[in-house]
């Protein structure tokens, strides 16, 4: 039988809680101040980077794919609800065929902003890549209805 000593357990409780906080906490990165113009940097350093993640010109080691999705992971957590980041993040994921991550940021950004015609498609082109035409058909047939003017939906369906 275990027998607690109840102030005892209470202090070492009390000590442990603020260790544990702060390692939950996450530091935030003030070099980060506007989030659009890290945005744009990190796609320009993409669209410099050849298709197998080597750079293509004197960028450096840090252009390469993998490290420039890294850091715009580090924005999206950094600013969860940016669009751009968001958007950003779903399609270096889904070009480094991780879609289980592509989807996790398209449906971050579709509830933010539902009518966002560009992750509606990103997302419907994922599900019927997997199979799931159903939820393709629906998912486009009720942002149609939010945004009926945009041409890359209804081509889509």
């Amino acid at each position: 039988m275990i027998r607690f000593r109840f102030p005892q357990t209470i202090v070492l409780l009390a000590l442990a809680s603020p260790l544990v906080a702060c390692q939950t906490m996450r530091p935030r990165d003030e070099t980060i101040a506007d989030p659009d113009a890290a945005i744009a940097e990190i796609q320009g350093l993409w669209a410099a980077t050849s298709p197998e993640g080597a750079s293509t010109g004197d960028l450096g080691s840090s252009a390469s794919k993998d490290a420039l999705r890294r850091r715009a992971e580090s924005i999206s957590f950094q600013y969860p609800s940016h669009g751009p980041t968001l958007m950003l993040c779903a399609v270096l994921a889904y070009e480094a065929c991780d879609t289980v991550a592509a989807q996790r940021h398209l449906d971050d950004l579709l509830s933010n902003d539902p009518g966002n015609a560009d992750a509606v498609s990103l997302r419907a082109r994922i599900a019927m890549e997997e199979g799931n035409v159903g939820y393709a058909r629906r998912l486009l047939e009720d942002r149609i209805a939010i945004r009926p003017d945009h041409g890359g939906m209804r081509e889509l369906l």
